[in-house]
């Protein structure tokens, strides 16, 4: 059973300080927006932008495809679909490097079930690669899961790989079923003992996490999409749209 974790601060509405990540929503500006997607090109290649060693998808057990079936924006999303049946480890996403310093990184959810999940269901990660154009040479850092508890309403919780503990949220967020969420998380990378994430749902501060380790690979990068085992119902269908990396927060 995982267990809460210690040494980490949770903050939850307004968050104040000098050294607080900007609570304030910024314009959507060129000079703001390091990079974004909104799949209006009808393909991944927002995504694959600069090759290998910048971004890209990939799947374990699941399939992952651009849609018109549902959009944030325009015409398109990027629609990920794991089967979980065999309750072996299924994924389907999509990712980018994370960049050099402090910043945003957010996008668009919709999700068409609420699922139980049995073990884990993540879909919000940063991981870090000993080679950054290979994929296969991961290791996870920080996961934003969703969990549904005895109460029935899905809900977000984090997770820390490099110390095996979880985190929940004092107060959570009921995550929607059929309609879109915004998630947008704060980045600041400074080991070997100061990282922060802090993570909006909805323009609500839900997490606010300090004090994260040091990743045990150069480079990290920050990935979305559906990944679990052995959901109840089993198949799980999410869209996701309208992601950006940011110096700015954007809200929703």
């Amino acid at each position: 059973m995982r267990c809460a974790a210690a040494g980490v601060a949770l903050a939850f509405g307004p968050l104040v300080g000098a050294c607080d990540p900007d609570i304030s929503l910024g314009a959507r500006t060129a000079s703001a927006v390091l990079w974004s997607a909104d799949h209006e090109t009808g393909d991944l290649s927002q995504w694959h932008s600069g090759g290998d060693s910048e971004g890209g998808d990939y799947q374990s057990g699941g399939t992952l495809a651009i849609s018109s079936e549902q959009a944030h924006s325009g015409s398109y999303s990027v629609k990920m679909t794991i089967d979980t049946s065999d309750a072996a480890d299924h994924t389907a996403r999509v990712y980018r490097r994370a960049v050099a310093g402090p910043a945003y990184y957010s996008a668009w959810f919709y999700f068409t079930e609420a699922h139980t999940p049995d073990i884990w269901w993540s879909i919000f990660l940063i991981r870090a690669q000993t080679s950054p154009s290979d994929p296969g040479t991961f290791k996870n850092l920080w996961d934003v899961n969703r969990e549904r508890p005895a109460s029935g309403e899905v809900i977000i919780s984090f997770f820390d790989h490099l110390s095996n503990n979880d985190t929940h949220a004092s107060f959570p967020k009921p995550v929607p079923v059929a309609q879109w969420t915004h998630f947008e998380a704060y980045l600041e990378y400074a080991p070997p003992n100061g990282t922060r994430l802090t993570f909006w749902q909805d323009g609500d501060a839900v997490l606010d996490l300090m004090g994260l380790g040091d990743a045990p690979a150069p480079y990290l990068f920050w990935a979305i999409g559906n990944g679990a085992n052995n959901l109840t119902p089993p198949v799980s269908t999410l869209y996701i749209d309208d992601a950006v990396i940011s110096t700015t927060r954007l809200g929703p």
